[in-house]
């Protein structure tokens, strides 16, 4: 008997919701779009009612200090 790999929401290759993303690109690409920005408004909103980050320059020194430590920013120089 052949095992099968037990993963949630069927997500490994050959589950139904991988056949269904196959088929329906459109449709997951959307979802990912909204999850994005959805995301991204929760952020800018808790940033803009943290009273500390409501100076600019506290702002992009954070800004910078984030993408710095993360790499990004020595990538793309």
């Amino acid at each position: 008997m052949k095992k099968r790999k037990i993963s949630p929401f069927g997500l490994y290759p050959g589950g139904k919701i991988s056949k269904f993303r196959n088929h329906h690109k459109i449709i997951f690409a959307l979802v990912g779009v909204v999850g994005i920005i959805l995301v991204w408004r929760g952020i800018w909103t808790l940033v803009d009612t943290t009273p500390f980050f409501n100076t600019p320059i506290i702002s992009i020194i954070a800004g910078l200090f984030l993408v710095a430590i993360s790499g990004l920013f020595f990538k793309l120089l």
